[in-house]
């Protein structure tokens, strides 16, 4: 088998891409790398765009926009990375600190995502705006079925930071956050994912938090929730006037699944996982200790066969 075309378990795997991942014939494939400076830009990988604003512009549903490693872009307004042509995918190539890197350099420097089913993956976000940018990524209640996958949230300083990482507007539906990862210093924090209002059908899974937010981490307090499903991730809020992790507005008509969470908060006696009863919760092991290995909460039951 070539070196371009392997087998995994999912199938075929073209250069480490899924080729279920692949866009068909249909579709374009439109690159951007702002250190490539040689010849007219025409969004090939020869010749790639400068920044992702101009690859948007020449996208169409279904297209993929690859970003190189090492790219780099400052965002100084929400406009400067609108997502707003349905159905696209924005992935980063490149591991660790060469991941694409998107800077929030004013309080308003966010991803904005205005249209359905596009995908960020592999992307970098770095706040570097003193007193804080308002947030990473906006998501518009028209933004349904959005996945954000394997992404990286980064502060500069405690001054130099996101007040919230994902803002979701209410009544979004069908979103999936997934393998990603939000690592903040001491600061103003309030939320790392704030839902504004209703949602259903999201998923939050498999990512992981060292952050410090004065509200909780999962902010899902406003409004209810439709089978809301968080599980598999590992969450420190390190604020200690705050303690709450996972919080989930307590409405009898709210569900969904919150399930093997490891959550730790330094506030000693504060409830780390706030959900309704109408949810399935279970081996979900919390702490208030930073040196304490966490217990379930909620409590083991006894079975009864």
């Amino acid at each position: 088998m070539s070196k371009l075309l392997a087998a995994s378990s999912a199938g075929a795997v073209i250069q480490g891409i899924p080729a279920s991942q692949i866009p068909s014939t249909d579709n374009k494939t439109i690159w951007v790398d702002a250190n490539n400076t040689k010849g007219r830009r025409i969004g090939t990988r020869e010749n790639p765009y400068a920044t992702i604003a101009a690859a948007i512009a020449k996208a169409d549903t279904g297209d993929l926009i690859l970003v190189a490693a090492g790219h780099t872009e400052d965002l100084s307004t929400a406009a400067i990375f609108a997502v707003d042509v349905e159905g696209i995918t924005i992935r980063g190539l490149g591991e660790g600190e060469r991941r694409p890197t998107f800077s929030s350099t004013a309080d308003v420097g966010a991803v904005m995502i205005t249209e359905a089913n596009c995908v960020l993956e592999n992307l970098k976000f770095l706040a570097n705006v003193t007193d804080g940018a308002v947030q990473a990524i906006d998501l518009s209640a028209d933004a349904d079925g959005t996945i954000i996958r394997n992404c990286v949230f980064r502060d500069t300083s405690a001054t130099k930071e996101y007040l919230i990482h994902i803002d979701i507007a209410t009544t979004i539906a069908n979103v999936i956050i997934e393998g990603c990862d939000f690592t903040t210093a001491a600061g103003s924090m309030t939320s790392s994912i704030f839902f504004t209002g209703t949602s259903s059908n999201v998923i939050i899974r498999n990512n992981r938090w060292q952050v410090d937010c004065s509200a909780s981490v999962i902010d899902h307090l406003t409004a209810i929730s439709s089978i809301l499903r968080i599980h598999n991730n590992r969450i420190v809020n390190i604020d200690d006037g705050a303690g709450l992790v996972i919080g989930v507005k307590s409405d009898s008509t709210s569900t969904g699944v919150i399930y093997d969470n490891y959550i730790q908060s330094p506030k000693n006696g504060a409830a780390v996982l706030a959900a309704t009863n109408d949810f399935f919760v279970a081996q979900n092991f919390a702490s208030n200790d930073i040196n304490t290995s966490g217990v379930l909460d909620p409590a083991a039951d006894a079975y009864a066969s």
